[in-house]
């Protein structure tokens, strides 16, 4: 399968607090529609995960609990799906998803939805890592 073809589909969705698509996205809301668009729609964890963004726990702190419960990649290992998590600042954290070994979906305040490196000059200094979900194993 071709991931970055799939990732196509985003390309210039306009970025929304809280959006989980079709129309907007935010970071997570694009992250859980391109691992549907991989795995299929039964990904209860990532449902319950945005049932709680929405319902109004914080994404920064919805990405701090999560970033514990996945495993650690290395770089050498990357796939699709796998999720790099940046650190932004002291109460901001963004999320991408890899679609292919070098390059990330993700959605951004100024930008909507892009494919870039993950570890581009303006992500590589905010990496904290790229890990990989049980449910995402390929």
């Amino acid at each position: 399968m071709d991931y970055k073809l799939l990732a196509r589909k985003y390309i210039g969705k306009p970025f929304k607090s809280g959006g989980r698509g079709p129309k907007f996205f935010d970071c997570w809301g694009i992250v859980i529609a391109f691992m549907k668009d991989i795995n299929g729609p039964e990904l209860e964890s990532y449902d319950k995960l945005y049932k709680n963004v929405t319902d109004g726990i914080s994404i920064t702190r919805i990405a701090e609990q999560e970033i514990h419960s996945w495993y650690s990649i290395n770089g050498r290992e990357l796939q699709p799906g796998d999720v790099p998590f940046y650190k932004m600042g002291p109460q901001q954290m963004h999320v991408g998803i890899m679609v292919n070994n070098n390059t990330m979906l993700n959605s951004c305040l100024n930008i909507g939805a892009v494919i870039e490196r993950y570890d581009s000059a303006l992500w590589k200094q905010r990496l904290i890592g790229v890990y990989r979900h049980v449910e995402m194993l390929l």
